[in-house]
């Protein structure tokens, strides 16, 4: 969670184009088209929470590894699970919390099984790279290629980044009834404020935990390009 504001958070994802490029072509020969977010992904619990603090010593539920590092860092007991058993497990009492986006989780039904809602986008904005094979972007001729990449940004980048900021408050109102829900019926969520000690100790673990542990897993070359790139958005340099 390196930033709360969805301007800033695209600023990131462009930075980090090139990490992504390099990736994917070196994993998957594959073509990177575009990087563009989901509704940041929120804290659903059936327990009551007043803000980050109360999570440690609950089973939480993470939406990816680098989540499930974030709330191991601040005391969660961290799982995964797959998606569709989530609501189930909140029913049950197998897990006492679990992170999504928060109109994912309204158009699943999480409301319904889920009391608290804490908005901290602590698994970050979902970012998901869009790509194409190389065997496949090389067969294409060259006028088509111009057209994906001329039509990339305003077709497709742009709509998601600029209806994040709308789609966040939806995904609130929507679970909470705090506010017009555009997309059924609202639940009646009760809403964690945000506070700055929450954003704080955020920061902390991404500091001390998450980005550490990504570090050992990536190579001098990908360094370099977070530090030239990402670290001086968020004044997050790897030293290694």
């Amino acid at each position: 969670m390196m930033t709360t504001d969805p301007e800033k958070a695209r600023e990131v994802s462009e930075a980090f184009m090139p990490i992504a490029e390099r990736a994917m072509q070196s994993h998957y020969k594959a073509h990177v088209l575009a990087i563009a977010p989901n509704t940041p992904q929120v804290v659903f619990c059936n327990t009551p929470i007043k803000g980050l603090g109360d999570l440690q010593g609950k089973k939480v539920r993470a939406s990816g590894r680098t989540t499930a590092e974030f709330l191991s860092a601040i005391g969660a007991q961290s799982t995964v699970m797959a998606f569709n058993e989530v609501p189930g497990a909140l029913e049950r009492g197998v897990i006492d919390c679990a992170v999504t986006g928060s109109l994912s989780g309204y158009n699943s039904g999480w409301q319904d099984v889920a009391d608290y809602l804490l908005p901290l986008p602590i698994g970050g904005w979902d970012t998901v790279i869009t790509a194409v094979s190389d065997d496949t972007w090389n067969s294409l001729d060259d006028e088509t290629k111009r057209t994906i990449e001329s039509q990339i940004v305003p077709g497709f980048i742009d709509p998601v980044w600029n209806n994040l900021a709308k789609d966040e408050q939806q995904g609130i109102a929507c679970l909470t009834g705090h506010g017009e829900c555009e997309h059924g019926k609202p639940g009646d969520m009760t809403l964690a404020a945000v506070t700055d000690a929450d954003r704080e100790r955020a920061h902390q673990a991404l500091v001390s935990a998450v980005l550490p542990s990504w570090a050992s897993r990536i190579d001098d070359e990908t360094i370099s390009l977070w530090n030239e790139n990402v670290a001086p958005l968020v004044a997050l340099p790897i030293v290694k």
